[in-house]
């Protein structure tokens, strides 16, 4: 379970624009716990985990605290492509949210 949730941690390092909730030591250190909170900012936590479940059928719950995040929560079931599927996944939401904000801009000006 550590290996998975180290290895999405990882995978969430190269994505650009998600913020990591969980603890993870400086230097990436090894998870501690199989769980991975995230949030997407200009993204509703909402809608994160609606993406991932309607759209690509992986069980993930919304995280009400503040900031709302995204819980990710890894089994020993899990394979390791199902987590590269949802750094995937997090990776194009993130790229989604870039594209809104840098709309948003150009249409401000």
């Amino acid at each position: 379970i550590l290996s998975l949730a180290g290895r999405l941690l990882d995978r969430i390092e190269d994505v650009s624009g998600i913020e990591l909730l969980s603890y993870r030591p400086s230097g990436g250190g090894k998870a501690h716990s199989g769980l991975v909170s995230v949030r997407i900012p200009g993204i509703p936590a909402a809608a994160v985990v609606d993406e991932l479940i309607r759209r690509e059928r992986v069980l993930v719950r919304e995280v009400p605290a503040y900031p709302p995040g995204v819980r990710i929560s890894l089994h020993y079931l899990n394979l390791s492509e199902e987590v590269d599927r949802v750094a995937e996944v997090l990776d194009r939401l993130c790229a989604r949210a870039a594209r809104t904000r840098r709309k948003e801009h150009a249409s401000r000006r």
